[in-house]
């Protein structure tokens, strides 16, 4: 917090918490390593962890940390070759760049987490060591897939599967349902998932029932056959088919609806470390899905989810502080959480965060804030504020009006009068503008690449 502070000046909310750290730190009953594990206890970060432990070595949740860390990375031995050496190349490829749930106990990493460039150079050593692995390989081509090097990403993977790896030959067949270097070919694509998936490969039964239960570009949508290939692989302990699960028998698509086998599967797949079914839980105990209604039990599991990066957690958190549900109600709560979502790419978070900004709520009003935020979320992809925008002008305040009225005319979209009306001629405006072009140049580059799907792929795909 005081290097966020320096580098970018003052902020209220980062300086009440860092006051309030302090004080406990120096005064209350709660030790140091205390108010650290608070932070940490739900951390999937290997080095924060590691750094918990070397700073507190004494903390009575050292050997927390130390599970913590060891269900993040695979067991000591543990190869897919035969020929293969244990190393540390080898180990850390695995904790920056493994599939999920590739090995026993293995959380592994979502390729939207991916560090490209530090996997690259863990794996690129991995595999020099242990050429035979196959498994790694596929890891270092998931690497170079992250770091945009498709030639060598798809060289890696082919070589793998060719190897036998069904992980390699499931992350080459994303290459052709997305035509992520080439032309689309779903079929191809399908006919390596069901390859993979009938050689008993989690990853791969997933996949497939995710073109099923899509109905992706031309394959006929079939939600029992999603259903089965989804439970194939969740038997197998693959926690994001589990939480599909949990989502096929609470919509009562293509299975019997059944909100207590979907809480059930939620539970499992959030036990294993699925964030989507820890925020589906917390969805569940905030809205009687299979259970009592529980605002302190959703809280609990959205706070879970929200401490491993799910911005739809940290969003509902921040409308639980907004509204006052199961909490006393604290803008200034609602604004953090809300701020943290957007940052993660809710352009839900981005259009409350808005509104917060507008009226003043737990921040200083600042029309300017509010207009940057609401164009953010029209660029995200939130169609309930660009329809707003234009439906329900009376929602802002005048002083956010006219600095729309500003961004418009700035944009070379608007020539009328800075007046905060919206009436024909700033509609007009709105509509040739755009959702892209409204907020080019107002949603900062490193959050843009948050909230656009680059290609395709990386909001998809189950992992």
């Amino acid at each position: 917090m005081t290097a966020f502070l320096a580098k970018h000046g003052s902020d209220p909310v980062y300086r009440k918490k860092l006051k309030l750290l302090s004080e406990a730190e120096q005064t209350s009953s709660v030790t140091p390593d205390e108010i650290a594990w608070d932070a940490l206890k739900q951390s999937t970060d290997a080095a924060a962890l590691t750094r918990f432990i070397e700073r507190y070595p004494d903390s009575k949740h050292k050997a927390e940390a130390e599970q913590q860390i060891a269900a993040h990375e695979p067991q000591k031995g543990l190869n897919v070759s035969p020929t293969g050496k244990d190393t540390q190349a080898s180990r850390d490829c695995y904790l920056l760049a493994g599939d999920p749930q590739s090995m026993p106990g293995f959380l592994g990493v979502n390729f939207l987490k991916l560090d490209a460039e530090r996997a690259l150079a863990a794996c690129a050593q991995a595999v020099n060591e242990n050429p035979d692995d196959m498994m790694l390989v596929n890891m270092l081509g998931r690497a170079q897939d992250a770091g945009r090097n498709y030639v060598e990403a798809r060289r890696n993977y082919r070589k793998a599967a060719d190897g036998g790896n069904m992980y390699a030959l499931t992350n080459l067949a994303w290459f052709s349902v997305y035509g992520t270097d080439g032309p689309v070919d779903v079929d191809e694509g399908k006919r390596m998932f069901d390859q993979a998936a009938r050689a008993g490969n989690a990853y791969g039964q997933a996949s497939l029932g995710w073109l099923y239960r899509e109905g992706y570009d031309g394959i006929a949508q079939d939600y029992a056959e999603a259903a089965r290939w989804y439970e194939l692989a969740a038997n197998q302990g693959y926690a994001n088919a589990m939480a599909t699960m949990g989502w096929f028998y609470r919509e009562g698509l293509g299975l019997p609806k059944d909100l207590q086998q979907s809480l059930a599967w939620y539970k499992e797949a959030a036990e294993s470390g699925d964030a989507n079914a820890m925020s589906s839980l917390g969805w569940a105990y905030q809205n009687v899905l299979g259970t009592e209604q529980s605002y302190p039990e959703a809280k609990i599991w959205c706070e879970k989810a929200a401490n491993v990066g799910d911005s739809y957690s940290m969003a509902l958190l921040a409308w639980f502080y907004d509204i006052g549900n199961g909490v006393a109600q604290d803008y200034v709560q609602a604004r953090t959480w809300y701020e943290m979502a957007a940052n993660a790419g809710s352009a839900y978070a981005m259009g409350n965060l808005s509104r917060l900004y507008d009226y003043g709520l737990g921040t200083k009003a600042d029309a300017k804030e509010a207009v940057r935020w609401a164009a953010a979320s029209v660029e995200g992809g939130d169609p309930a504020k660009l329809d707003e925008l234009k439906s329900q002008p009376n929602n802002f305040t005048p002083a956010f009006r006219k600095e729309m009225q500003n961004l418009l005319k700035d944009r070379g979209y608007y020539g009328g009068p800075v007046d905060g009306e919206f009436g024909a001629a700033t509609q007009q405006a709105m509509r040739r503008c755009g959702i892209t072009s409204l907020c080019t140049l107002v949603l900062p580059a490193e959050m843009r690449a948050n909230t656009t799907r680059h290609d395709g792929r990386c909001r998809s795909r189950p992992t």
